[in-house]
Order: structure tokens, then C-alpha cells, then sequence
């Protein structure tokens, strides 16, 4: 019986490996070596590109698991081959991959056009998780709060979640709120009724911004000595009502200016009303004619 089963184990041996188990085990050993230390080397030269270009914004993250999958798959095939059964079947794969890939690639062109553009947007970087972006011609702004292979995932203002293909981003103008330093320019418009003391209000409007907590001090060292004002104010137009001032707030982001502006309306009403400065306000002439009483 032993014999027979010692028989059965060397016909197995020769059916499913042509050197048979032990050269079939040192190939895949080798194999397995061969696809760990690339790996390893790939990730290696990822993580010193992420260093050396992190100033620059650019990430080879994405790209890195690009290759790690395709060593995964290299090695799976390559492990298979070893075994009689499965390598007619890795050879026509392997054979049919390149009519395969056409066929999908004519019925998933949008798919791929995701996921090629997914790729750019992770190479070339032009905004991270948690930046504030604005698509004009899509009319979206929000906080990028995911980037996948194919979609983008943005967070608005209200909460809401907003899924864009990664192409329909790759071919927009988009503008990055968050790119640089992250300070954010805020423009405090106020307008005045005609019969305002405009340099009295001007004045009330930049004392109100300026000793705000969220407001900056975005000034250097020439306009700090010729004793330029920290929040300029300007007037910028007319309107049938009255007069249009406007002052430029600087704060360290988006978010820090909507609280800033919000609690300067607030102020500039209350000092506007303590000191009689009047409000644009509509005003109707009304002419009668002779006779009319």
C-alpha cells in the first residue's frame, strides 16, 4: 500500500511540475524573493520622491501602489506558471490580455479617462485632503475631503458631499484657496447713506477690523514704517442709495474670515448708530401736477 501511494505521489509529482516539487518550491522561492525586495526597493524610491519633491506639492503615493499591484500580479502569474494545469491557462491570459484590454478600453472609456486623470491629479498634486478648491464652470466650492481612483469627493459649506470625476477636474479651470500660505484676503463691504461722514466711517470700519483677534497684520517693513493701516479701506462705488466701502481683512484661512467679517458687521452697526452715521436708504420724489392738491 505504501508503495502504491509512493507511485500515486511521483505520477502527481510529474503531472503537475516538470522538474518536479522540490525545483517547482526553489522557483517560487525565488520568485517571492525576487517580487519582495522590488517592492521594497519601490517603496524605497516613492518615499524619497514624496521628500525631495514635498515643497512642490507632488505625490507618488498613488503611484506607488500602482506598483505594488502590478509586482503582486506579475508574481501570482509567475507562481502559476510553475504549475502544469494553470500554465495554459496563464498563457492564454497572458495572450488574450492585449485583445481583452482593447475591448474594455473602447467600452470603459470614460472609466479610464477617471482613472488616468486620477493618476495625474495624484502625481502632479495641485491640491491635498483638506483643501478648499472652487470649479467656476462647474460652480462648485468646497473642501477636498477624498481622492479616489476615480471621483474626488468635495465638502461644501453645508455639509453636503459632492462626487466629481477626477476628468471633469483634470479639464477645469480650478482655484485653490489653499495653495501657499493659506491666508485669505476678505473683503468687509459696507455701505453708507450720502449724508455720511465718509472719513468718519471709513475710520470706524478699519478700528472695528483692525483690533479684531482673527484679523492679520499682513504688512512688511516698508508700509509698517510709512504707517500704512493694517486693513485698508476703500471707496469702491456708488449706488442710487448711497456710498460702497469696502475693507480688505486678512486672516489665516477662509473659515477664520467668514467669523471675522460676521462679528465686524456686527461692531460696525453699533458704533454706525452711536455716531449718527446714516444708512443707505431708497427714497421715492413724487411730483404733482397743476391743479393737484
Amino acid at each position: 500500500m505504501m508503495e502504491t501511494f509512493l507511485a500515486f505521489l511521483e505520477k502527481l509529482d510529474t503531472q503537475l511540475f516538470d522538474e518536479g516539487i522540490i525545483q517547482a518550491l526553489f522557483a517560487v522561492a525565488i520568485i517571492v524573493a525576487l517580487a519582495l525586495l522590488a517592492n521594497y526597493i519601490s517603496g524605497r524610491i516613492c518615499r524619497r520622491l514624496d521628500q525631495k519633491y514635498q515643497e512642490r506639492r507632488l505625490s507618488f503615493g498613488f503611484l506607488r501602489q500602482v506598483i505594488k499591484f502590478t509586482i503582486l500580479g506579475l508574481a501570482i502569474v509567475g507562481i502559476l506558471y510553475q504549475v502544469k494545469p494553470f500554465r495554459s491557462m496563464t498563457t492564454s491570459l497572458l495572450a488574450g490580455s492585449g485583445i481583452a484590454a482593447v475591448f474594455l478600453g473602447i467600452a470603459s472609456q470614460e472609466a479610464m479617462s477617471n482613472m488616468v486623470s486620477g493618476l495625474l491629479l495624484a502625481t502632479n498634486r495641485p491640491f491635498v485632503t483638506g483643501d478648499r478648491i472652487s470649479l467656476s464652470a462647474e460652480g462648485l466650492t468646497g473642501f477636498v475631503e477624498e481622492v479616489t481612483l476615480r471621483h474626488t469627493v468635495l465638502r461644501t459649506f453645508n455639509n453636503t458631499r459632492v462626487i466629481v470625476p477626477n476628468s471633469k477636474i483634470n479639464t477645469s479651470i480650478l482655484e485653490n484657496y489653499s495653495y501657499g500660505d493659506g491666508n485669505a484676503c476678505n473683503f468687509l463691504d459696507v455701505s453708507v447713506g450720502y449724508g455720511a461722514d465718509l472719513d468718519r466711517a471709513m475710520a470706524i470700519i478699519r478700528r472695528v477690523a483692525e483690533t479684531h483677534p482673527l484679523c492679520m497684520d499682513r504688512r512688511n517693513d516698508i508700509e509698517k514704517a510709512a504707517e500704512l493701516p493694517k486693513v485698508a479701506v476703500k471707496a469702491v462705488g456708488f449706488t442710487p442709495y448711497g456710498c460702497d466701502l469696502r475693507g480688505i481683512v486678512w486672516t489665516r484661512d477662509a473659515g477664520e474670515g467668514y467669523d471675522c467679517l460676521c462679528d465686524c458687521r456686527v461692531r460696525i452697526k453699533q458704533q454706525f448708530d452711536a455716531a449718527g452715521i446714516p444708512w443707505p436708504r431708497s427714497t421715492t420724489v413724487v411730483q404733482r401736477g397743476e391743479g393737484q392738491q
